[in-house]
């Protein structure tokens, strides 16, 4: 009895000394290797105006609905598109005029924005800024 008490109170003692992360080294990547400021450059292939969307009313919607999709002029202009026997889920880049028909057909449709998940938070916490 005694020396497995010993031989327990020596594996105790032990992690006291012991470095423990909840990582391993390959998990995360090193922020020393990693650049933060990407040369971007222009390749010419393509040239559109950086103000192009905003002049001309463009934006990306969430198109949804319930049903087979009889929309062709959706199957087209959709970047992304799900369909289904229950319903159908598009993501497509319209002007303000068309999405207008589309609810005219009984089809959802939510505006889009961009998610910014890269952006750096000073604070660890907001809640404190929201509750006064």
């Amino acid at each position: 009895m005694p020396k497995t008490a010993i031989f327990f109170s020596i594996i105790l003692l032990s992690s006291l000394f012991a470095n423990s992360y909840g990582f391993t080294g390959g998990d995360l990547v090193n922020e020393n290797i990693v650049t933060k400021n990407y040369d971007i450059f222009d390749s010419d292939i393509v040239d559109v105006p950086a103000d192009f969307f905003t002049e001309n009313n463009y934006k990306r919607y969430v198109i949804f609905g319930l049903g087979q999709n009889d929309s062709d002029f959706l199957k087209k202009t959709s970047l992304y598109g799900v369909e289904s026997d229950r319903g159908f889920f598009h993501v497509a880049i319209l002007e303000e005029n068309s999405v207008s028909s589309l609810v005219a057909r009984g089809y959802y449709v939510i505006e889009d924005f961009e998610l910014d998940f890269h952006s750096e938070i000073s604070d660890a916490s907001r809640i404190g800024i929201i509750t006064g």
